[in-house]
């Protein structure tokens, strides 16, 4: 309580009802929406089409097919959940570290 006293300028913001503001609301959505669709974007591209689950021994190493890398297998549900679940955890340390730091 001290603190608070010695130093109102700390939470002026706070008390001027700055961070319940229709602006900043609408921006912080916008932006919760543009990370959503890049992580999901970033994600889902490259895991379409059977990409990134591969058996190797039944394609280019078994020596049966050049261009079958694998036997048809891709990834599936808990793949796909994985690589979203690690990038919200990256981008989350990533925006925690940029805000803490400053940089």
């Amino acid at each position: 309580k001290e603190y608070v006293r010695r130093n109102p300028e700390v939470y002026a913001s706070s008390r001027r009802n700055e961070h319940l503001t229709l602006r900043f609301i609408i921006r912080w959505v916008t932006l919760v929406v543009i990370h959503t669709l890049i992580i999901f974007f970033l994600n889902y591209l490259p895991l379409r089409n059977e990409g990134g689950n591969t058996s190797a021994f039944d394609g280019l190493m078994s020596g049966v097919s050049r261009n079958q890398p694998g036997d048809g297998e891709g990834p599936d549900y808990d793949t796909f959940g994985l690589t979203i679940y690690n990038s919200v955890i990256v981008t989350m340390t990533y925006k925690v570290s940029r805000r803490k730091i400053g940089f």
